[in-house]
Formats: C-alpha cells, sequence, structure tokens
C-alpha cells in the first residue's frame, strides 16, 4: 500500500507534464511558451477591461476648500474601465515654485460602477503662507480590480 501510494503520487506528478508535451507534438517551447495567438488573445481581453486608458478628463479638480490648517480638495473620477474597481487610496503631492507644501489623501475607499463617475475629496494640512501657484507634483492611486491591487505612480511634468 506504501509503494502504491508513491507510484500515485508520482504518476500524478508526471501524468500532466506528459499529456502537455503530447498535446504540443513533444516540443518543450510549445507546450511550455504560450503561442503569438494566445497571447494576442490574452493582450485584448486586458484592452477590452482597460478601455481607453486614463486621461486628461479621468479626473477632474475642483477649486480646494481651506478651513484653519485642514485642505480640501474635490475630485471628480470618471472611469475608463468597464469593470467595477475600487479606489483604495489616493495620496497627491502638492508643490509650488519647485517647493514641496504637503500631501493630500483620500480618507475612504470609494467604489466605482462600470464606466462611472464618482466624486470624493482629498485631504491635508498646511499652515504656510498661501502659495502663489500650487501644482499637483505627483500621485499615486491605489485601485483595486476584481480582487488584484493595483498600484500606480505619476509624476506630473509641467508644461
Amino acid at each position: 500500500m506504501k509503494w502504491a501510494l508513491r507510484l500515485l503520487g508520482l504518476a500524478l506528478l508526471i501524468g500532466p507534464i506528459l499529456i502537455a508535451f503530447g498535446m504540443n507534438n513533444w516540443d518543450l517551447k510549445a507546450a511550455v511558451i504560450p503561442s503569438e495567438d494566445e497571447i494576442s488573445q490574452v493582450t485584448g481581453q486586458i484592452t477590452g477591461i482597460f478601455g481607453d486608458g486614463f486621461s486628461q478628463d479621468t479626473f477632474t479638480i475642483g477649486n480646494p476648500t481651506v478651513i484653519g490648517t485642514n485642505v480640501i480638495l474635490p475630485i471628480t473620477f470618471k472611469s475608463p474601465l468597464s469593470v467595477p474597481i475600487r479606489i483604495n487610496d489616493i495620496s497627491v503631492t502638492v508643490v509650488d515654485q519647485g517647493t514641496t507644501l504637503g500631501q493630500l489623501n483620500l480618507e475612504e475607499g470609494v467604489d466605482v460602477p462600470v464606466d462611472g463617475t464618482v466624486s470624493f475629496d482629498l485631504v491635508g494640512t498646511y499652515s504656510g503662507p498661501m502659495p502663489s501657484d500650487p501644482q499637483i507634483g505627483g500621485m499615486n492611486l491605489n485601485i483595486e480590480v476584481y480582487g488584484v491591487t493595483v498600484q500606480v505612480n505619476m509624476g506630473m511634468e509641467e508644461g
């Protein structure tokens, strides 16, 4: 019985490998590496999920509100994705003439429906003098798509 179980375990380990080779005419490359057609099918499916991708219209930034030392920045997010997502976290770095003023963060996660639009606030603190020309210096975006967490770090360029 002991040897039978060992042989069964060995057969269950080697059997699928032999079947994969047999289905691909015993060609190691064909059995291990996907074909161009299979790669293009996966690429097409992923492209279908992410649609046209992010554009300048994806995020609309409203006018900030300053209450004491708290800064509230309203954001409208128009999803370009053809799947529901959850925005777990957004952090935005604010700069003025090359000097970092602070960071604004999403307080609570936001659920976004398929091709939906949601509004939320980014909140942070700032106690210095009023900036002359505040700009977004960078953004970290953490979203969840079908249980997979995607982290996107974007540096903003002037111009």
